[in-house]
């Protein structure tokens, strides 16, 4: 398939999800539709919030509430916006260009070491992934949203560690990646086939669902090293007309309150307060907009053609 024939593939299935998706639009006036696109890794969570919000809805309005929930990359969520699509809800990296202002929910999740052996389990920080012993295994950072969430952590770990001197984080990046296994593709059967076949130590891997495996496979283990990234994949509102403004604040009030709450724990996504990720270790989290220049300035930096992802990946 040529490159031509491939973007007009993408176009097309943009349009059918567009349609399918604003189709939404002509319920019932005694049933509202909210239309979410999500990341993979926030979907168990966004699921029990928008059933609780559903029968809460209800309860307070007799009005009834579907959800129209899309699963797709942030690079693909950002295509389908400026295919005109216009959800109630899409994560924060697909409304980084976006002309609205958008208002974030609190809960995110982070990058983490998912260890599967005892030499894994070693593995406490960044810089003890070097070792020659350690077998890494991680996302293609060309390929998926994990892959370059866990390389932009990366990234933040080595450049703190290099007092800010972007050559010697380079190094140590590059040394991180020369030595890891890529994962061409990433499924939501990834890190429980790294648990039962896998060949390597440690996945990098996002710490809600990380521990969501560790409590129900004895061959996993957690560690957290002491700074990674603030994985922001919780959804957030565009603004729109003033009717839906409504609905979708009362929905992120409901996630931000005492249900969501017990939700976001429930799945391990770590809140705003200290207070609300008691039962997660302490660390210290970087963000894209305060340590990394924002999401324009990562993409030109790192992902555009010529970035530093690729001196990272060259061989």
């Amino acid at each position: 398939m040529t490159q031509r024939a491939g973007h007009a593939l993408v176009a097309a299935l943009l349009a059918v999800l567009v349609a399918l998706l604003l189709s939404a639009r002509t319920a019932a006036a005694a049933e509202r539709t909210l239309v979410q696109l999500a990341e993979e890794v926030s979907i168990g969570l966004l699921e029990e919030v928008n059933g609780l919000f559903a029968r809460d809805w209800q309860e307070r309005t007799g009005e009834r509430v579907r959800f129209r929930l899309a699963v797709l990359p942030a690079q693909r969520q950002a295509r389908a916006l400026a295919a005109g699509l216009t959800p109630d809800f899409a994560s924060a990296r697909a409304l980084t260009d976006a002309a609205s202002p958008a208002e974030a929910a609190v809960y995110a999740t982070t990058i983490v070491f998912l260890a599967r052996t005892a030499r894994g389990r070693e593995a406490r920080d960044w810089g003890d992934l070097l070792a020659p012993q350690v077998r890494v295994l991680a996302a293609d950072p060309r390929r998926s949203d994990v892959g370059r969430w866990s390389y932009l952590a990366a990234w933040s770990w080595a450049l703190e560690a290099a007092g800010g001197d972007r050559e010697a984080a380079l190094a140590r990046v590059r040394a991180l990646y020369r030595k890891a296994e890529l994962l061409r593709s990433v499924t939501p059967a990834t890190a429980r086939d790294f648990l039962r076949r896998g060949r390597q130590d440690v996945l990098l891997w996002y710490e809600s669902e990380a521990h969501e495996l560790a409590g129900r496979d004895s061959r996993a283990a957690v560690r957290t090293p002491p700074v990674s990234l603030r994985v922001e994949t919780a959804p957030l509102v565009p603004a729109g007309d003033g009717d839906g403004d409504a609905l979708r604040h009362a929905y992120l009030e409901l996630l931000d309150g005492p249900l969501g709450r017990e939700a976001a724990a429930r799945h391990h996504f770590r809140g705003a307060a200290a207070a609300e990720t008691a039962e997660l270790p302490a660390l210290r989290l970087a963000t894209v907009e305060e340590h990394l220049g924002g999401w324009q300035r990562v993409e030109e930096e790192h992902f555009a053609p010529g970035g530093l992802l690729e001196r990272v990946l060259a061989r």
